[in-house]
């Protein structure tokens, strides 16, 4: 096992901005429900990820501890040698009692695997008519010759997927680790993670006439992401794009067979490439639709730079490049029945010119916004080209059914798209759980979160239509780009019958989306500042500290009271209260490893705050403020206030951020 790479990940600790809780909290509830081959996969990657790191490997104790249970946690424990006081209540007297063969966790491949699955799997999901020794990895100069030799052919129709590393959010470009090659009678893997093949300098030039030869029929699905990833994979591909000519992305058809179905219901419209009596979605719901079972999902997470892989990531892999010619010849063997033309590459072609036209409003549109100009609002945009109501709502997808129960905002999880920062911000000002995916992030990345984690994605745009045929039904909504992030907002919250209370506002940090906190005194963060050199010459600084907080507005309340003994919160926000006793007073530091951000107080703030509340995931400052009565006025139509809120109008207790 390799350790953490730097360009993957930010820092070793992920330096509170990776969200590896989701990760492990998969790992843990797969472990509850026993699901064998998902433990399997789950634990590989989670031992890839935290790696030697022995913040991470305690964080990852105390999930396990958690949801898992002491024995599991000691188990773990054990395998990591963490210092016995790092270690979660309970877990060390778990070891101590923990007979010799429970001592140990194996993560070797399961044992005696064999190709032809049980009987129960071949039951229930698609199985590729193919015997193991008509698989044949390609990784050196001579595998790559045969392949080239069979596929390179006139009228040879090939089946094409690729498989990469799960990034969940941190990785900018992924780059392919197998690319699989299906004819009908053999399937080729490409293994670009063995030892120098990725280099072979016949490899780029196969690639390049396979996808731009016109009388090779190549199928895919969902095509797109696959070759921006392998323009990821090889720079010489950015600098020369990779033409693609003869290539029929299945997508298109599987859309123009729901369209065909949505027609048919009388009442209103459903989203595209999901079934509403199916819990399947995208390939496996086509394969599931054309040919009667579902494909087998459990691998699609797994670890594909982990060599050798496991035999059943190979039937995986082999399953999702082979399925695509089955499909394909069941459609154009009777395409009427489907609804669709006879020649099935008349699909695509009959759409690109509207694609183009899309296209080209998107950029007209997107060039009259500019021309409006732009005005932040927590990262927000100008409104510039307005709506109607029903269009609004069309933007958003389904309605909820009515008479459905209200959510509060713990209960929505949901992926904010890069384009819609701003309403990532002001969701989480409300409560809800926001993961962001970065500027640099490809949309790909928002469904794989949504998938392992099972958010909603929001976004706006061509993404929408991509990303809903990854997710389940409603688990996808497209915004109006144009309108406010504090409209956006509105609006979803509206869309999900969302009711927060005035007590969710400010519930999580808005750094990194973390809802625990540690309440510090005043005394002890003078203690603290003091004896990390922050206020050595604190007599002469209160002036200067003061002038500065008028400049940057911090909009303090002048009713605070600035007794010795700090006054408990009078408003109760609905967040975890984690306690002062965690904290490594000699670092400063939480026991994931963040530090306090004391560097972020002023100390002119002290003789006026008698409370400061810390971020106990990235270590961030808040105090009381003024913030509060803003983000209330803000959204006063959707907030849900009962008689016992009305104290907050007098006095409400805000986590001001230091700007």
């Amino acid at each position: 096992m390799r350790p953490l790479n730097q360009n993957e990940f930010d820092t070793p600790g992920l330096n509170a901005g990776f969200d590896l809780i989701s990760l492990i909290h998969t790992f843990c509830l797969i472990v509850r429900c026993h699901v064998i081959v998902g433990v399997l996969v789950c634990a590989v990657y989670v031992q890839y990820v935290v790696a030697d790191d022995l913040q991470l490997q305690v964080h990852l104790v105390e999930m396990l501890a958690k949801h898992c249970g002491l024995q599991k946690a000691s188990q773990w424990s054990l395998r990591y040698n963490i210092p016995k006081n790092r270690l979660p209540p309970g877990v060390w007297e778990t070891q101590q009692s923990l007979p010799p063969d429970l001592q140990q966790i194996c993560l070797n491949d399961i044992t005696h695997e064999e190709w032809v699955p049980p009987q129960s799997h071949c039951q229930r999901f698609y199985q590729v008519p193919l015997t193991k020794d008509k698989v044949h990895f390609v990784d050196t100069a001579e595998t790559l010759h045969r392949c080239r030799s069979i596929l390179l052919k006139e009228g040879v129709v090939v089946g094409v997927d690729m498989e990469w590393q799960p990034t969940f959010g941190r990785v900018a470009a992924q780059k392919v680790a197998l690319i699989q090659l299906a004819v009908l009678d053999q399937v080729f893997l490409l293994d670009l993670c063995a030892g120098g093949f990725c280099e072979q300098p016949d490899l780029v030039g196969f690639i390049r006439t396979l996808f731009s030869e016109r009388n090779i029929l190549k199928l895919g699905y969902s095509m797109t992401g696959d070759l921006k990833c392998l323009t990821a994979t090889w720079p010489e591909l950015s600098e020369e794009p990779l033409k693609t000519e003869g290539l029929l992305d299945l997508l298109k058809v599987h859309q123009k067979i729901q369209c065909g179905r949505i027609n048919q219901v009388q009442d209103g419209p459903r989203e595209v490439l999901v079934c509403e009596n199916s819990a399947e979605k995208g390939l496996s719901l086509l394969v599931q639709q054309v040919l009667g079972k579902p494909l087998d999902k459990t691998e699609q997470m797994s670890n594909w730079e982990r060599r050798p892989l496991r035999i059943s990531q190979i039937r995986y892999a082999v399953a999702d490049a082979y399925c695509l010619l089955d499909v394909y010849s069941t459609l154009s063997s009777n395409p009427a029945s489907f609804g669709l033309p006879a020649d099935l590459r008349s699909i695509t072609s009959g759409q690109s010119k509207t694609s183009i036209e899309k296209k080209q409003k998107v950029k007209r549109d997107k060039k009259t916004a500019q021309a409006i100009g732009q005005e932040e609002c927590q990262g927000a945009q100008r409104v510039s080209l307005p709506h109607s109501d029903t269009v609004k709502g069309l933007l958003c997808g389904e309605s909820p059914s009515e008479g459905s129960p209200p959510l509060t905002p713990q209960q929505l999880r949901v992926v904010c798209d890069n384009m819609l920062q701003g309403l990532g911000r002001y969701l989480r000002c409300l409560g809800v759980d926001v993961v962001m995916l970065e500027n640099t992030d490809d949309h790909r990345v928002a469904a794989k979160l949504a998938q392992a984690e099972g958010r909603v994605i929001l976004t706006c745009g061509q993404p929408f239509q991509t990303l809903r045929s990854q997710v389940g039904e409603g688990r996808c909504l497209s915004l109006d780009c144009s309108e406010k992030a504090r409209d956006q907002a509105v609006r979803v919250l509206k869309h999900f019958n969302v009711q927060p209370t005035p007590s969710d506002i400010f519930s999580r940090c808005q750094a990194c989306n973390s809802d625990q906190y540690v309440a510090i005194p005043r005394a002890d963060m003078v203690a603290m500042l003091k004896e990390k050199g922050f206020l050595q010459d604190h007599n002469n600084t209160d002036h200067m500290f003061e002038k500065s907080c008028q400049q940057e507005e911090l909009w303090l309340d002048d009713t605070l009271t600035p007794s010795g003994t700090p006054e408990p919160p009078r408003y109760a926000t609905q967040c975890r209260w984690a306690s002062l006793s965690g904290l490594d007073r000699d670092t400063m530091t939480f026991p994931g490893g963040s530090a306090i951000q004391l560097h972020t107080v002023p100390p002119a703030l002290l003789q006026r705050i008698p409370l400061f509340y810390v971020c106990t995931r990235c270590g961030k400052v808040f105090w009381e403020g003024s913030h509060f009565g803003r983000v209330l006025s803000l959204f006063q139509e959707v907030l849900l206030i009962a008689d016992d809120d009305s104290i907050s109008a007098a006095r409400p207790l805000t986590l001001a951020q230091n700007k």
